[in-house]
């Protein structure tokens, strides 16, 4: 529970540090349908660090359970109306304290999850 508590931490501050101390030394990090797999803390540190530049902060990870692993539904503020929408699921897979994988999904299989597509 706490490497999943630091992990919220990490995502909702973006905090490229933090996100490559919580993976194991061949940690995956995947989001299917996109082709592209980073393998390793050197390949998730390039990745994180070139797309947090184009990240808008992540406000609200909401938990749940995929397929028995802990999950997240990923939610952005709108700054015109103030409600959070349904960005993307993110789940793990846990080894010890240290997370193995990270598996980003688009929106499409929230109903599957109970994953509202906005809140408030």
């Amino acid at each position: 529970m706490c490497a999943q508590r630091a992990l919220v931490a990490a995502f909702t501050d973006l905090d490229v540090d933090a996100l490559v101390a919580l993976r194991t030394d061949d940690a995956w990090v995947r989001m299917p349908p996109l082709p592209s797999k980073y393998r390793g803390r050197t390949a998730i540190r390039q990745f994180f660090s070139a797309v947090r530049a184009r990240l808008r902060r992540i406000d609200h990870l909401a938990p749940v359970r995929a397929n028995g692993q802990p999950a997240w539904g990923e939610y952005l503020r709108d700054p015109v109306t103030g409600r959070l929408h349904l960005a993307g699921i993110l789940v793990i897979d846990i080894a010890g304290d240290l997370v193995r994988e990270i598996t980003r999904f688009e929106t499409a299989i929230a109903p599957y999850l109970g994953l509202p597509r906005a809140l408030g």
